[in-house]
């Protein structure tokens, strides 16, 4: 990439950053309604690009980054251009943003930036509102997949459902993952209030696929569903023979065997969930799947083995206990940090539970957006384990790299910031550009 480029990348990262702050600061903040509207407003000043492709739509509280990744990936092997929004992103923005497999180029992302500046302007001028970060991005995203001329694109909900921004397209059909406990200051403190709110992106009469299996919460989706006359139709993955879990996830299902790079037991339910989607696409699935999602059980290096996970919640824990109990190293050097509002008690007991020898480096995360559990609390629920603290994350991860013995492996977990900037030390920020 030309350092003029790069240059022009990272002026538009910076802008489209510093109006997140313009948003909390320097207006009104809309009530739940209102984002759509101002969603839906802004995206009439760029000629709605929303209506130039089909659209599938996808919420749930774990799985759906999994899910969206799959669906895209097997409609790329199918021969079609197909976009995905994701969030968040772990090194790059433009990892938010990708088509049939290829993130966004920061030459199209600084170029789409400057194109959208004086709309924004414009916006506020009439509004005195400022889209999001998230809604930039999302205007980024249908903006670049109507530029390069996609046929489908798979559209990730970023916080919820009914009043997520992404929530004003018209989608063919909508994917619901599973509901567990997060987000609860903007989604409801039980699971049958979040599940109301993910399933606020079930449209009239266009199907909805589902991997939940709780009878309480498949009764909320009903009620949504039979308001809107439409049926959702429901995955099961019991039945599914674990063949292998690592370095790749091997199963059988239906004597059918599905080979995938994504790890951890839980994408049994996500893959079997995107394969119900394409086969209503009526396109053929690929049983062997080489997506990847980054710092979701990534595995960046192999000797030592070195896995970066960002479980923030109980549904994300068990997945990363169910590949961490199942490796062959005898020993686990955990680096473990987490935002305060996370069910953060609930992990730390799970992750003690883990049937291995273990060490803990407990550290800050490196973020200004999210403050982090008191590390002394945190040691506190880890009593009688061998734990270490730390400031910064890199510190950790040089310390346990110290550590390691033959028989150990390092894994982080906890945070998607956590993991995202210890993913630096691996991948360069340059190497993920286009």
């Amino acid at each position: 990439m030309k350092n003029e480029e790069l240059l022009n990348y990272l002026s538009a990262e910076k802008y489209i950053e510093s109006l997140a702050s313009f948003e909390k600061i320097g207006q009104k903040s809309a009530d739940k309604s209102e984002i759509l509207n101002r969603t839906k407003a802004f995206l009439k000043l760029l000629n709605n690009p929303e209506k130039s492709f089909k659209k599938i739509h996808i919420a749930g509280t774990a799985g759906k980054g999994s899910v969206s990744k799959i669906i895209q990936y097997q409609i790329a092997k199918n021969g079609f251009k197909c976009g995905l929004l994701t969030s968040p992103h772990a090194t790059i923005t433009t990892e938010r943003i990708q088509i049939n497999e290829k993130y966004i180029s920061a030459k199209d992302y600084a170029r789409i930036v400057e194109y959208l500046k004086p709309k924004i302007e414009l916006f506020f001028q009439k509004f005195n509102l400022v889209p999001s970060f998230f809604e930039l991005n999302f205007a980024i995203a249908l903006i670049n997949f109507k530029e390069q001329k996609c046929e489908f694109a798979v559209i990730e909900t970023g916080l919820g459902g009914r009043f997520d921004c992404t929530n004003i397209i018209s989608p063919i059909l909508s994917v619901i993952t599973n509901i567990g406990i997060d987000h609860t200051e903007y989604l409801g403190d039980t699971k049958e209030k979040i599940a109301f709110e993910k399933a606020g992106i079930i449209k009239k009469g266009k199907p909805v696929f589902s991997s939940e299996q709780d009878p309480k919460i498949k009764n909320v989706f009903k009620k949504e569903a039979d308001k809107l006359n439409t049926k959702i139709k429901y995955i099961n993955s019991e039945k599914s023979e674990i063949l292998e879990t690592f370095p790749k996830l091997i199963f059988k299902n239906q004597n059918k065997k599905y080979i995938s790079k994504m790890l951890g037991n839980s994408q049994i339910q996500n893959i079997l969930l995107a394969k119900e989607v394409v086969d209503a696409l009526k396109m053929d699935f690929k049983n062997t799947i080489s997506c990847t999602l980054p710092a979701r059980l990534e595995i960046v290096s192999k000797k030592p083995l070195i896995i970066l996970d960002s479980a923030h919640n109980e549904l994300k824990i068990e997945n990363f206990i169910s590949l961490a109990s199942v490796l062959k190293e005898k020993k686990l050097h955990i680096i473990f940090s987490i935002s305060e509002d996370k069910d953060y008690k609930t992990i730390l007991k799970k992750l003690k539970n883990i049937p291995k020898e273990k060490v803990f480096y407990l550290c800050k995360l490196p973020s200004f957006f999210k403050k982090t559990v008191i590390l002394n609390e945190m040691k506190n629920i880890l009593a009688n384990e061998k734990v270490k603290t730390f400031i910064d994350p890199k510190e950790a991860l040089k310390e346990a790299l110290k550590d390691i013995k033959n028989d150990s492996a390092i894994l982080s977990t906890g945070s998607f910031f956590l993991s995202g900037y210890l993913r630096e030390s691996f991948i360069s920020k340059e190497k993920l550009f286009n």
